[in-house]
Parts: structure tokens; C-alpha cells; sequence
């Protein structure tokens, strides 16, 4: 979502982070998981975490979910990307009709 909203193809993202494009599209896909070192350098591009595999267990997120990071000065919160995507249109119709 974060690549598609900042207008970049898979194929620059790869590059900034040395990796080919098939090999991103795997991981955007969920297909694969990064090594911690390309997670790393991902995480410099599009600020991703890695979250380990006994919290997703616990959580119910399974490796390659997209989630929204929300934060304030308390601390942070992770939503499925679809809820909150789904949330935020609901909004903007709720919006469009009081207007």
C-alpha cells in the first residue's frame, strides 16, 4: 500500500534495497519472509517491522499481513491494514453525506 500511495514500482523499491524484483514481489505478496538484514534495509525504506513468529501466533498475523502502525506519546497500536482501510472509507462516506 505504502509503495503503491508514493508512486513506486517493485522494481525501484529492489533496487534501493539490492534485492531483484521477483524476490520483493514474493515478500509484498507474503510469499516469503525477508532475512533479518534485507528486513532491516526495508525497514529504512518503508519503515517495516519484522514482528516474530510467536507474537504474530498470538496476535493472529500471519507472516506478509499488511498493518497499520498507529501512535501517539503513550505508545502504539497495529491494526490489519484491510480493517482500517475499510474504516477510513467508511468515514470519508459518512463525510461526503453530511456534506
Amino acid at each position: 500500500m505504502l509503495r503503491k500511495m508514493n508512486g513506486y514500482s517493485q522494481e525501484q523499491i529492489a533496487e534501493k534495497i539490492g534485492i531483484s524484483r521477483q524476490a520483493y514481489a514474493k515478500w509484498e505478496n507474503g510469499m516469503t519472509i525477508p532475512d533479518i538484514e534485507k528486513a532491516a534495509l526495508l525497514a529504512q525504506v518503508w519503515g517495516q517491522i519484522v514482528i516474530p513468529k510467536a507474537a504474530r501466533d498470538h496476535l493472529g498475523f500471519n507472516g506478509g499481513d499488511r498493518l497499520i502502525v498507529l501512535s501517539d506519546e503513550v505508545g502504539i497500536a497495529l491494526l490489519p491494514a484491510d480493517y482500517f482501510e475499510s474504516k477510513i472509507r467508511e468515514l470519508k462516506d459518512l463525510i461526503a453525506e453530511k456534506l
